[in-house]
């Protein structure tokens, strides 16, 4: 065998392994492709805003996902819960997908929103600012996993944007209840209509600061299982809301907090934001049984 032939030999077998190689490492892609091809059939076209942005949307729900998560504190053995909780950290090394019908069910009302032709403080539309401050992908899929593991029978939701966390929550378990809050506007009248006509009166919709709405929450609707704070993003915000809803929490309920490590200085007259040293001090309170920390963005707490 000739020199060229050796080396031509050696050139071939290499590109058909790369080849190969390739193959593989694209399979999960492709397979992703094919289960969103699948989910758009069951999508009625009529009425859709924004395709590429659905399907971008059905991705984020069903595709592989792992994410770290760190466990500050383990639960208690008789903790309320203990187990539950458990079992959500560790089922973050392969984030739970939506199933198919929520997944479409929730994919649609994003469209919906994208849809909305507002604008919001007269720099975003409504579909660019809810996708800066909606919870899709991971969040989302988070909070179903939360709800379909606690079954609380009521969940608060602190930081509505345009209800897209909050048709996570309501679609994953059909008979849980949800109190959301939300002060901003056109976010908190568009979050009330469109979950108002999905989700009738189970999701009630409060309009107003967390400092005044957490206490009227308390009062019309009792106790919580369940609460997921995405609303003001500082330390102080993270301590204030916590100790004013804290006594109106189930024994065994979880707390989930975003942004845990959020200092967007341009929100807070370039001063650092603090929300890490608040996130740190709600795990101090003496309620709180077990910590964990997930993806390095959102803080779990367990509440004995």
């Amino acid at each position: 065998m000739t020199l060229r032939s050796r080396v031509g030999g050696l050139f071939d077998r290499g590109v058909r392994r790369a080849m190969v190689e390739s193959r593989a490492e694209d399979l999960p892609h492709r397979t992703g492709d094919l289960v969103v091809e699948r989910l758009l059939r069951e999508v009625p076209l009529d009425g859709v805003a924004d395709l590429h942005g659905l399907a971008t949307f059905l991705r984020g729900c069903v595709e592989p996902m792992a994410r770290e998560a760190v466990v500050l504190r383990p639960p208690d053995d008789d903790a309320p819960n203990a187990v539950t909780f458990r079992a959500l950290v560790a089922s973050m090394a392969a984030v739970p997908p939506i199933p198919a019908r929520a997944a479409i069910e929730i994919a649609r009302y994003a469209d919906a929103i994208a849809g909305h032709d507002d604008t919001v403080a007269g720099a975003f539309t409504v579909a660019a600012h809810a996708a800066l401050s909606s919870s899709a992908g991971f969040k989302g899929r988070l909070l179903a996993a939360a709800v379909r593991a606690f079954r609380p029978a009521r969940v608060l939701e602190m930081g509505t944007a345009y209800g897209i966390g909050t048709a996570f929550l309501a679609t994953s378990v059909p008979d849980v209840e949800i109190v959301t809050i939300e002060a901003g506007e056109p976010q908190a009248t568009i979050a009330r209509t469109a979950l108002g006509a999905r989700f009738a009166d189970r999701v009630h919709c409060l309009t107003g600061l967390t400092g005044a709405q957490i206490p009227e929450a308390r009062r019309r609707f009792g106790t919580f299982g369940l609460a997921f704070h995405d609303a003001g993003h500082r330390g102080d915000d993270y301590r204030a809301d916590f100790a004013a809803l804290v006594d109106g929490m189930a024994p065994g309920a979880v707390f989930l907090l975003d942004d845990i490590r959020w200092d967007d200085r341009r929100f807070t007259d370039g001063q650092p934001s603090g929300a890490y040293e608040g996130w740190l001090d709600l795990t101090r309170h003496p309620r709180v049984t077990a910590v964990a920390e997930l993806a390095g963005e959102i803080g779990m707490l367990l509440l004995r």
